[in-house]
């Protein structure tokens, strides 16, 4: 039996917004994970800035709350769009 052709990367849509931030908070109290604190208020991470390893033990720390930041609207010229 012959292996299954793999298929071609989906594109991404035009419209999909993507994550290029996390807001980090600790609910339940003060916590160190990746080597940097979190607490009950928001701790804005860049993905960018973050290595492969970093992002995992986030986001295996049941202790910590992770919200999605989608990235600005930004015109071509580069100037952030909105209110």
């Amino acid at each position: 039996m012959m292996a299954a052709k793999p298929k071609p990367n989906t594109p991404i849509p035009d419209d999909m917004v993507l994550p290029v931030a996390i807001a980090v908070t600790a609910p339940g109290g003060p916590r160190r994970r990746a080597g940097m604190r979190f607490d009950a208020q928001p701790t804005v991470l860049q993905l960018a800035d973050l290595n492969d390893d970093q992002i995992a033990a986030l986001q295996g720390d049941p202790m910590l709350s992770i919200r999605a930041e989608p990235a600005p609207d930004i015109d071509d010229d580069g100037v952030h769009q909105g209110s």
